[in-house]
């Protein structure tokens, strides 16, 4: 009985030396500061480098059976750029433009004259630009709030902004900015989406300003 008693208390006694160790290890391990690239950072987040294939290939999608009649149909021509659309309750359609207009639709034909234009920051670049204007949304509950949102990048300062143009009578009465904040938009990703919920909650897809190690942080929008 006292040969087993010492052996087990051997036994406990490494058994706490070893984790002591470890803990030992992990405070000094987490305790030194490092410096993490961007590069390890985003490792780190998503558990691989995106830099590298990773072998994965997507499902083969089956064939779809369409309808014999299936054909894409051309329906309007003469916009610059079309960014998003809604539907107004009169059946009008607005469709947003990149360079800062809004054009309606009414009974298949594209209006000459803009339903609203935004003062957007939209340079003219060599390279591709996600700027300008983004997003719009028909408010949920137009009959007795008759806005429509738009979503846009604007200058002086530079800001990425949300505003409601009031309407009256079926038209444009009016625009204010009502949500903005400073941000460096340089190329893309500012976002654009808008969305009412059943409860009225005002929801909005922000974009991470090609600042990816802040696209998760709540506390930084974007």
């Amino acid at each position: 009985m006292t040969v087993m008693h010492v052996a087990t208390n051997r036994w406990l006694w490494l058994f706490a030396v070893a984790v002591l160790m470890v803990a030992l290890g992990a405070w000094a391990h987490n305790g030194a500061p490092t410096a993490v690239s961007p590069e390890a950072a985003t490792r780190l987040r998503w558990g691989y480098d995106p830099a590298l294939p990773t072998g994965l290939t997507d499902a083969v999608i089956p064939a779809m059976d369409l309808p014999s009649d299936y054909r894409i149909e051309q329906v309007l021509t003469g916009l610059q750029l079309p960014t998003h659309m809604d539907v107004l309750p009169d059946g009008r359609l607005l469709i947003a433009e990149q360079g800062g207009d809004v054009r309606i639709v009414e009974d298949g034909s594209l209006m000459p004259a803009p339903f609203a234009s935004i003062d957007v920051y939209f340079p003219q670049l060599d390279e591709f630009v996600e700027l300008g204007l983004t997003g719009l949304m028909v408010d949920a509950e137009f009959q007795d709030y008759p806005f429509v949102y738009v979503y846009y990048a604007a200058d002086d300062p530079r800001r990425t902004a949300i505003a409601r143009i009031r309407v009256e009578d079926g038209r444009a009465a009016g625009t204010e900015e009502i949500f903005a904040w400073e941000s460096t938009p340089v190329c893309c990703h500012i976002g654009g989406g808008m969305h009412f919920l059943a409860d009225g909650t005002f929801l909005v897809g922000m974009g991470d300003h090609e600042l990816l190690l802040q696209a998760q942080n709540p506390l930084s929008p974007p």
